[in-house]
């Protein structure tokens, strides 16, 4: 195995949202990339990150582990805000192995991460009681929540034949109002599935363009309808009017209050797996 360590810095604010995690992603290429050099990822000078990067950081890591990569990521000491959700997302335990954050503790109002490599009906409740600790949502919002989380999680079961399974990141920003969600795994990626079924799909572009529109399925299972990502962007962008945002290979699509833009962009650096972003208002 080599013993030249990658070295990737990242000193930009990561928002959640397609540029900035496109940006991170880009400026994650050597890590991405090789499968066999040992890494390191500074995000020490970021000064916010959110569910999102935290979701593909850990998927990183894991996917690093299982090969047998040596990886290191260095975290942020401050601002406090951001030092308490390294602890509170689970970061910090999934990086080092420290205890689990405390659910419990009044000041967090954030999911701790989650690795998910089975779809259950209530992978989404955990969330659901996370935002109920601050607010009263009706039971049609709670609902639609745990649509879209299974919806995402069973097309990653389907597949993506991730070998890590689905990284699962949330939290609820009090002073907007709305519940950020962030599932990635580090599968074959949304175009190579449906490439199996559609030999002349030209590229991830095509592919995630499709997948929104609905009624494209690889039909892994015989009960697949093409529908997932459809009904997830329905919910999210039509129901809440929020944002979303897939990302997968080397493409990616979204919707930005409630606007859904059809055409896919390309991404700078190729992601392996796919990456499913949403956030939604919750009061």
């Amino acid at each position: 195995m080599p013993d030249h360590e990658i070295e990737c810095a990242v000193d930009f604010n990561l928002n959640d949202d397609s540029q900035s995690i496109s940006a991170l992603i880009h400026r994650m290429a050597g890590i991405l990339g090789d499968l066999e050099s040992p890494w390191h990822l500074d995000l020490s000078k970021c000064h916010y990150f959110g569910p999102d990067t935290v979701a593909i950081v850990i998927s990183a890591v894991l996917e690093s582990r299982r090969r047998g990569q040596v990886s290191r990521v260095t975290l942020p000491v401050g601002p406090p805000p951001l030092a308490a959700f390294c602890e509170f997302s689970g970061l910090r335990h999934f990086l080092n192995g420290s205890a689990l954050p405390n659910a419990e503790n009044p000041e967090n109002n954030t999911l701790a991460a989650r690795v998910i490599t089975k779809a259950r009906t209530n992978d989404a409740d955990p969330i659901a009681l996370l935002v109920g600790s601050y607010v009263t949502m009706t039971d049609e919002t709670a609902e639609y929540l745990r649509m879209c989380v299974n919806e995402v999680i069973q097309n990653v079961e389907d597949h993506s034949k991730s070998a890590i399974g689905a990284i699962l990141s949330a939290r609820y920003l009090q002073n907007r109002g709305e519940v950020r969600v962030a599932i990635v795994d580090r599968g074959v990626g949304i175009a190579t599935t449906l490439k199996e079924r559609f030999p002349r799909l030209a590229d991830s572009k095509l592919a995630l363009q499709r997948v929104i529109l609905g009624g494209s399925s690889a039909k892994s299972k015989s009960n697949n309808m093409g529908q997932g990502i459809s009904n997830l962007f329905a919910i999210v962008a039509k129901n809440f009017k929020g944002n979303i945002f897939i990302l997968s290979e080397d493409a990616y699509i979204g919707a930005d209050s409630g606007i859904i833009n059809l055409l896919a962009k390309p991404l700078k650096t190729r992601f392996p797996g796919t990456g499913a972003f949403f956030t939604i208002p919750v009061t």
